[in-house]
Order: structure tokens, then C-alpha cells, then sequence
């Protein structure tokens, strides 16, 4: 059978950075003699404030609220006299952890490799991204003030790298998915798994989108999961459930989409725990509400970690959560699938 094949041109992503409030920074080593009050620094040098950016060798941190505005995020950054040479989030960062793992793994080599905060934040993790760059730039200051450098030497820091022209890329496929959350890696895997020559593209740089930040995922009645979890019992009644469900939406849901979701979201959940070892808690969660009661939900597990017995479910189990999607990533490229973060497909030729 002839394959159908679709090309795209794929653009890279330029991104936007935001700003973000930021708290004082306090550094780790004592600023050189001469900062402040403009005396020599050690070796009879005055700081010039337009002259060359010279850092103390150490390492600094600094602090500045990210998508929490509850909790900094905490940046401890190594330099040696000239060089920005590690940063690295602290254990105390406030923003959640797959966030600050995506931050630490796209944006803090691009720093590194350019020798600026100038560089693109990470699509999908706009506001650490943005509160790193304030905080690591805040370290910089604190290293070039004690090694005798003015503070418009940060400028050193900034240059923006050149941006490249990107031209077009013109790739063929079998099957596109675009986007790639929970539903697009589900797709993609899936595709791949029958043979097909899959293309995931993603705009964000980190697969799982919201599904990988949430705590719970609707099945109806997987068969497998009932054998293994609920003495082959059913979780919900279905019947019960799309009878609440199509009076709840006054006659409003799309029947034939609630019908495939009530036929293929248990194998679907089969699939995922059974066949790919994801892991659940299979004690089932109702709904909130009398007309969503019959909703039974799993929560992604764990559902706390040891360090926080007693918090709530959401907000601490985010590390483990993504950790999923980096399994099923990994089973896709296994099978030949391919797939492209950072970038955003404008037309299909």
C-alpha cells in the first residue's frame, strides 16, 4: 500500500522573555574592599565603571520569585575571573520541580555556552526561566563588584547572541502529531507501536504539557486495571455516569465523542499501566459534585513523597510525574519515533 507521506517546514521557535519581581540577592563571599565607596580594590586599581569585567572567583546566590510568588526560586552560580562557570537551582526553590529540571537542562547551558543572561527563556517554563535569568544575573553583579569591576560591567554579561537566519527544513512523514502533552505522546507512541514513521513536534522545551502538572487522569472501567486492583469489579457505574453526564450538559456534549471516550478510555488506561508500567493510584477518586460523582479518577503515584507526609496531594510528586513521560519518550524513540521540542510548524505542504 502506498504511504501517504506529509511535509513541514519547521521554523525554530524564537521565544520572549518576561520579567519577574526579585528579592534582594545576598552573596556567599564578602565583596572586595573599594566597591561601594569607590576606593582602589586590592592591587591599587579603581573600579572603572565602563572598564573591563573582572568577577572574584566563587560562587554566589541569589533569589527571585518565579511562577510562585510565594517562594523564590534560589540560583547558586560558580565564576571564575572571567567566565560564568555552573549554575545550578538550590533545594529550596519554589517553583515545581519538572519546571526547575527543564530550566536547569535547556536554559542554563545556553548561558554557559554564550556567556549571557541575553539568551532565549524556555517555552513552556516562562516564568523560572525568566526568575533565573534575573537571579543568575543578580550573582554576576555580586562576583564583578568583588572583583573591583563597576556595575555597568554587567554588560559584558548581556550581549545577546546572533540570531540565526533558520531558513526552512522540508521533512516527510506518515503521521505528524503536533504537540507533545499527554495526548500527542500517547499518539505518537501509539502510532509507532503499529509500525508508522512518527514526527512529534513541540513548541514547548519539555514533553508531558499540563498532563505531567496535574494529579489525577479519568478511565472508565479499565478491564486489566479492575483484574489486577479491584477483584475484577467495575470502578464506576457507566451507565450511572453518561446518564449524569449528558443531563449535567443539557443535551449540549457531542454524543458520538463521549460514546468513543466511554468505549476507549479503559483500554486506553490499560495500556498506559498495564503495558507500560505507568504508575497510578488505582484507589478511586469521585468526583466533587452529585452530577460528576459517578467521574471516578486516578491520581498519578505517588501521591506524596517522604519529605512531605502530610502535605497535599498536588505540588510535591511533580519530579515523579514527569519522569513518566520520560519512559514513554523513551519507548517511542526505541521503536524509530522522532520527535522536536522548541519548534512550531506554521504549514503543511
Amino acid at each position: 500500500m502506498m504511504k501517504k507521506c506529509l511535509a513541514i517546514m519547521l521554523i525554530a521557535l524564537l521565544l520572549l522573555a518576561i520579567g519577574c519581581q526579585q528579592q534582594q540577592p545576598g552573596p556567599t563571599e564578602e565583596p572586595a574592599p573599594g566597591v561601594e565607596d569607590g576606593t582602589p580594590a586590592p592591587g591599587g586599581e579603581t573600579p572603572d565603571a565602563a572598564g573591563e569585567a573582572k568577577m572574584l572567583a566563587g560562587t554566589y546566590t541569589a533569589e527571585a520569585y518565579g511562577f510562585s510568588m510565594a517562594w523564590p526560586n534560589v540560583l547558586e552560580v560558580t565564576v571564575s575571573e572571567d567566565a560564568i562557570e555552573s549554575i545550578a537551582f538550590g533545594e529550596d526553590s519554589g517553583d515545581t520541580a519538572s519546571m526547575v529540571d527543564t530550566v536547569a537542562k535547556v536554559l542554563f547551558p545556553r548561558i554557559i555556552e554564550h556567556q549571557s543572561v541575553s539568551v532565549d527563556i524556555v517555552t513552556g517554563a516562562t516564568a523560572t526561566s525568566a526568575s533565573a535569568r534575573l537571579a543568575v544575573e543578580a550573582c554576576i553583579k555580586q562576583a564583578l563588584a568583588a572583583g573591583g569591576s563597576g556595575e555597568a560591567a554587567i554588560s559584558a554579561f548581556k550581549t545577546a547572541p546572533e540570531k540565526a537566519d533558520g531558513g526552512s527544513e522540508e521533512i516527510a512523514t506518515q503521521v505528524l502529531v503536533i504537540g507533545m502533552g499527554g495526548s500527542g505522546t500517547y499518539t505518537g507512541l501509539r502510532a509507532a507501536e503499529e509500525g508508522m514513521d512518527v514526527l512529534i513536534i513541540e513548541k514547548q522545551g519539555r514533553y508531558g504539557g499540563t498532563t505531567a502538572l496535574t494529579s489525577e487522569i479519568m478511565s472508565i472501567n479499565p478491564q486489566r486495571v479492575m483484574e489486577q486492583h479491584n477483584n475484577g469489579e467495575d470502578f464506576t457505574d457507566a451507565d450511572a455516569l453518561y446518564k449524569a453526564w449528558t443531563e449535567y450538559t443539557e443535551g449540549d456534549a457531542k454524543k458520538e465523542l463521549l460514546d468513543m471516550f466511554f468505549a476507549n478510555s479503559g483500554p486506553s488506561m490499560d495500556w498506559l499501566a498495564i503495558d507500560h508500567g505507568i504508575l497510578f493510584d488505582f484507589d478511586p477518586k469521585p468526583g466533587f459534585t452529585p452530577a460528576d460523582w459517578f467521574k471516578v479518577k486516578f491520581q498519578w503515584f505517588p501521591n506524596f513523597t517522604p519529605e512531605y507526609p502530610d502535605a497535599p496531594v498536588y505540588g510535591y510528586n511533580k519530579r515523579e510525574i514527569a519522569a513518566n513521560f520520560d519512559k514513554l519518550a523513551s519507548s517511542f524513540t526505541d521503536l524509530g519515533g522522532k520527535y522536536m521540542l522548541e519548534t512550531e510548524a506554521y504549514e503543511l505542504i
